[in-house]
């Protein structure tokens, strides 16, 4: 899946994005008005690859689409609750588990992340969470 579709797919689900917002600290987010009305601001600037992109795009779309959402004020709890809602969302949009299991078991499990994050264009970081998240539920 490319970013086009990511953007597409926020298109389609009403929620406005925001190319070139200035977040140098997060590089994206994720924002739910009192009216329903969700947008997300992604600082394309601050993005080193696309797979960066990639992967700050389909986690605040996981905000968004599954309602994943929280203000400054929320107890931790919720927060990280809401951040792993999120982080599901986006795995399962970037890595899908039959290709990933298929790929280790051609390789008989020799491969590393930064080969996955490769051929999912998907940063590394990334990686690590969708094997965690795939292998150890």
């Amino acid at each position: 899946m490319i970013s086009d579709t990511l953007y597409l797919e926020a298109e389609r689900s009403g929620i406005t994005v925001i190319c070139g917002a200035d977040l140098p600290k997060t590089k994206s987010v994720s924002i739910e008005f009192p009216d329903g009305e969700q947008y997300i601001g992604i600082d394309d600037s601050a993005m080193r690859t696309r797979a960066e992109e990639r992967v700050h795009l389909a986690h605040e779309l996981g905000h968004c689409v599954t309602g994943a959402m929280y203000n400054l004020y929320c107890p931790i709890f919720t927060r990280q609750r809401c951040e792993r809602i999120a982080d599901a969302y986006a795995i399962k949009k970037l890595v899908n588990e039959e290709k990933l299991t298929r790929v280790i078991e051609k390789r008989c499990g020799d491969i590393s992340i930064w080969e996955l994050s490769e051929y999912f264009d998907v940063t590394e970081n990334f990686m690590r969470k969708a094997v965690e998240y795939y292998f150890n539920k």
